[in-house]
């Protein structure tokens, strides 16, 4: 059964139309009829099951003939998070839908997905217009097809994690004509084992089948794929905008080169950890001069190269890199030159690739650069003072960055009053840079994960300056005990979120205790606290339980 509170949360969700079933075992047939007896008659046009376990026992003749009626006006049903259902109920509750316009599914929940489901999907989703499906590794290229074929009006799709043969990608820019946003993130090339033949549009009037057959030098099948792929003349993709192809390494090789001459408008361009090597960013510099958003670490390229993309580029506002033995501080002047638009710079993980010099020949010409984030670099607090005090920082991260102290922070609060979020995993702050920090008025997120040189008073200093704290995650932090708890309870006005995973010294009291007084707080996490990992005291434990029924969602292992 459930109690007074978790009906009031339920029914204020519905009034919101929009149903969210997150981190509950749906076993109860009273949970169940609350939802979908009290929709019967209403309108929802969302429904999410969230990390539950959703039986078929639970949903009775009764509460399926309800989720009918209900499913005529569905409009997003969502599967995430580790949710398990059963295959053929979700299947069922699938294709109950028949407006659906997006529907996120993750398979790997769902045993034996194969073609046949997902050509289910398919016929019933002719309004789609956005599809999430990951781990797909057991559909055909035939099935991949008949998805380019009948969704004809999508405008996002998602194949994260899935195994895919090159060759269907051309189908999916020829058919789907709205498409804007293309996700092949983690992607496997499918192997061919056998010969099959797709069907590919090579212009408006006539279609000309491929076909590949069995190659077993699998050097030799990436050889021709690409020469298959160039053969091809086709009209641009006006539409596509945002391309995601990050450690796809192997199908990034064989179909960059196609996408880049194929889809010039492309705005938004994700190629991290693909190991892609110059001659493909000669062709971004050649056709992709719209690009405003590029991540490229992990690309052997020389700086050359660099230079010769960002002189071309120049409407680049986001720009990632690192990992790169061949990155150096020439394109720090290469980016003062050319990109006058830059607002956010990341770099991730070379040692040497800036100095205070470098950094201050960009942050004096790219005067727009509102956000940066620097990870496992090897700066210094001389190169972040020039930083901050040229650049209207919003947003800093440096993660892992052993040679940064103190001393900037300094900088930090005199000027940037506008910073809304701090991020220092790893790094060697002390109290008098939390307390300079204080001064920043505006914080909304901070991060102060393993930055094990801290106390509460410098805390305490902080939560009390900046009122408008509503993230704050202090993970793997010695000083964090129950002092810390009663000072976040008394302070933390705003918080919503906190995180204190990994931390020894705080106790279930303490926990209790927080969240009675904690009234914003919404999500919890705590995580491998050896205190309340063996905590054996029932009582307390119901106790917390009760306290934290206002509690969206607690992480407590």
């Amino acid at each position: 059964m459930l109690n007074r509170a978790q009906r009031q949360i339920w029914l204020a969700t519905l009034q919101k139309r929009v149903i969210t079933l997150a981190t509950v075992n749906v076993r109860e047939k009273e949970l169940l009829k609350l939802l979908w007896l009290n929709m019967r008659d209403a309108y929802c046009s969302k429904v999410a099951f969230r990390g539950c376990k959703v039986r078929d026992t639970a949903f009775t003749p009764e509460l399926k003939q309800h989720w009918s009626v209900m499913a005529k006006h569905l409009k997003c049903l969502r599967f995430k998070d580790k949710c398990s259902v059963a295959t053929p109920l979700m299947m069922e509750l699938i294709t109950a839908c028949p407006r659906l316009e997006e529907l996120c599914i993750n398979t790997r929940i769902m045993p034996n997905f194969n073609g046949v489901h997902l050509r289910q999907i398919v016929d019933m989703g002719s309004q789609l217009k956005t599809l999430f499906l990951s781990d797909a590794q057991d559909v055909s290229p035939s099935d991949w097809q008949y998805l380019a074929e009948r969704c004809v009006n999508l405008t996002e799709l998602n194949l994260e994690n899935t195994r895919i043969s090159p060759l269907i990608v051309p189908a999916f820019l020829n058919n789907m004509k709205q498409l804007n946003k293309l996700t092949l993130k983690h992607c496997d090339v499918m192997e061919l084992s056998r010969t099959h033949t797709i069907h590919v549009p090579v212009d408006v009037a006539r279609t000309t089948p491929i076909e590949v057959t069995e190659i077993l030098n699998p050097e030799s099948t990436i050889e021709e794929l690409k020469t298959v792929l160039d053969r091809e003349i086709l009209s641009i993709h006006t539409a596509l905008y945002s391309i995601d192809l990050s450690h796809s390494r192997q199908l990034a090789a064989i179909i960059l080169p196609y996408l880049i001459r194929r889809c010039v408008l492309i705005e938004r361009l994700n190629v991290s950890f693909c190991s892609l090597t110059g001659p493909v960013f000669r062709l971004v510099a050649q056709f992709l001069h719209r690009l405003r958003t590029i991540f490229m670490p992990g690309c052997t390229i020389h700086d050359e190269i660099y230079v010769e993309m960002v002189s071309h580029c120049q409407l680049i506002e986001t720009l990632v890199l690192g990992y790169s033995p061949y990155l150096t501080s020439v394109i720090c002047e290469a980016m003062a030159k050319s990109l006058p638009n830059l607002k956010t710079f990341a770099l991730w993980g070379n040692q040497q690739a800036f100095n205070k010099q470098s950094m201050e020949t960009l942050v004096r010409s790219c005067r727009k650069i509102d956000k940066i984030a620097l990870t496992h670099t090897g700066i210094d607090d001389d190169v972040l003072i020039a930083l901050v005090e040229h650049c209207p920082i919003t947003r800093i991260e440096i993660n892992g960055c052993q040679r940064v102290r103190s001393t900037w922070m300094a900088s930090l609060g005199t000027h940037c009053p506008m910073l809304t979020h701090f991020v220092a995993e790893q790094v060697n702050i002390q109290d008098v840079g939390l307390r300079e920090l204080s001064k920043c008025t505006k914080l909304e997120y901070v991060n102060l994960s393993s930055c094990v040189e801290l106390t509460n008073e410098s805390l305490s200093l902080l939560l009390q300056s900046c009122p408008h704290i509503s993230v704050l995650r202090l993970k793997e932090c010695a000083w964090v005990n129950d002092q810390t708890l009663e000072i976040i309870s008394s302070y933390g006005r705003s918080l919503q979120e906190l995180d204190l995973s990994s931390n020894g010294a705080i106790t279930a009291e303490g926990i209790l205790n927080m969240i009675v007084k904690s009234q914003r707080l919404h999500r919890l996490h705590a995580v491998n606290c050896v205190n309340l990992k063996f905590l054996t005291d029932v009582a307390l434990i119901e106790r917390i339980r009760a306290a934290a029924a206002n509690l969206r969602t607690v992480f407590v292992h």
